[in-house]
């Protein structure tokens, strides 16, 4: 990875995050390999997994590229998601001014496709959330990280996969994502603008420079211009985390107390001088 940053100013405790670059080659081999193996070279699904990605530069994102590649990664570690960016921009508000990333979600505005690629991954989705009495609406559509792929033989399904809920996805309404909100929104503690031209069916959730983006409904598409960039997250364990970042706030209190009686010394050297 490159630009690592940590959530936490100037520690090197986990939790951090990165660009995936040239150095991360062997786990970008390892996400074809393993889709190779899993659904054959020339099958549907695996074209659908490594569509638009540049394993000689390692750039490309795509939806299902990068959640097949949670797959594989560490027990810690996963690809952005949607609230890990808007921590991150919290934190480093620049971090993303160059390039544009995806983060693993998928924004859920209606049951009618825009894309007719993406008709039968709709109507199914749509009959789950529907079972699962999930609400949501175009005004305040849903947001779904951690969804499973199921293998599809649909001829007619161009992607070759079905997208399931299982007991591990998250999901939740954020209006600021709604069409009618395209525009000026509150993120990360600023105002942001808000790319919002999916008024139906699916979309991904991505950032470009400073912009937030829900305008791809091809979940394979890349931006060859930009070279889409993805970012890494690697958690920390969150009782060591906690354990360290109380022996830090009992040290930098110290500090704090020490500083602070330094402080009325230089304050009354100054007036006797």
């Amino acid at each position: 990875m490159k630009n690592i940053k940590t959530y936490i100013p100037d520690i090197n405790k986990l939790p951090r995050f990165g660009i995936l670059d040239k150095s991360d080659s062997k786990l970008f081999y390892e996400v074809r390999k393993k889709a190779e193996l899993e659904f054959g070279e020339k099958s549907r699904q695996y074209k659908t997994i490594t569509s638009g990605i540049d394993f000689e530069k390692f750039t490309g994102s795509q939806f299902f590229f990068i959640n097949y590649m949670n797959k594989i990664l560490g027990k810690n570690e996963r690809v952005m998601n949607f609230k890990d960016l808007e921590e991150i921009l919290t934190i480093h508000p620049g971090y993303f001014s160059q390039f544009l990333s995806d983060t693993t979600d998928l924004l859920f505005v209606s049951q009618k496709p825009v894309n007719p690629k993406n008709k039968y991954v709709v109507e199914d989705l749509f009959g789950q959330l529907k079972n699962e009495k999930i609400d949501f609406s175009r005004d305040n559509p849903l947001v779904l990280s951690n969804l499973e792929f199921e293998k599809d033989n649909n001829p007619k399904n161009k992607y070759g996969f079905l997208l399931k809920l299982t007991p591990d996805t998250i999901y939740y309404n954020d209006s600021r994502l709604a069409h009618k909100n395209f525009g000026i929104n509150k993120f990360a503690g600023k105002e942001t603008d808000f790319w919002n031209s999916i008024e139906n069916g699916i979309s991904r959730i991505e950032i470009n420079g400073s912009q937030i983006w829900n305008d791809l409904a091809n979940l394979t598409e890349t931006d060859s211009d930009k070279e889409d960039k993805i970012i890494l997250i690697e958690d920390a364990n969150k009782s060591e985390l906690k354990k360290y970042l109380v022996n830090l706030e009992e040290k930098l209190k110290n500090n704090f107390e020490d500083s602070r009686k330094d402080f009325v010394i230089i304050q009354k050297l100054n007036k006797l001088l």
